[in-house]
């Protein structure tokens, strides 16, 4: 698990630290989250509410609750991937991160999509893998900067987590 004493130590030190599958579950949790309530407010901003529209929202609110619940599982399961490929070079995390986010973002997109009255997971990787494809490949590169032992404290996971999907949030809507 660790490379060198020093990062034993490291570790040691840390107050509250955070394997990296849970680190991932954390980002999963906040992308499966924040982004899909933009998305959704961006498209419903202007309507009218009225009855059918009341329940389209209800329905929404579900179809986000389901994908931020996938997107906590999928960052939990890829975590431990993602793992081991901050253990290879730069380049081939590079070039294999990109794969592991799109199976994030096709995955939570289709099972939050089901809620949808089941079509809605044809579309919802649509929406999905391009902030998979971001948000993991932004964390992973700032994960494997300041993890030690595989570990990250809990003091700089949620901030970063919170930051990634609150920027892609703040994107979607236009702000």
């Amino acid at each position: 698990m660790f490379r060198t004493p020093k990062e034993e130590r490291e570790t040691g030190l840390m107050l509250r630290p955070v394997s990296a599958d849970k680190a991932y579950a954390a980002l999963g949790l906040a992308i499966g989250t924040f982004p899909p309530a933009a998305i959704f407010t961006k498209i419903f901003w202007n309507a009218r509410i009225e009855e059918e529209t009341l329940v389209i929202l209800i329905l929404l609110f579900a179809v986000n609750l389901v994908c931020a619940f996938a997107g906590y599982g999928m960052g939990r399961v890829l975590g431990k991937t993602v793992v081991e490929l901050e253990r290879k070079s730069w380049s081939m995390m590079f070039l294999l991160v990109p794969f592991l986010a799109m199976a994030w973002g096709i995955t939570t997109g289709a099972i939050g999509g089901l809620v949808f009255f089941g079509f809605g997971a044809f579309f919802g990787p649509f929406f999905a893998v391009p902030v998979s494809l971001v948000a993991f490949t932004v964390f992973a590169v700032l994960h494997r900067l300041i993890e030690t032992g595989g570990m990250i404290e809990r003091k700089h996971l949620l901030p970063i987590a919170f930051g990634i999907s609150l920027t892609i949030s703040a994107f979607i809507l236009g702000l």
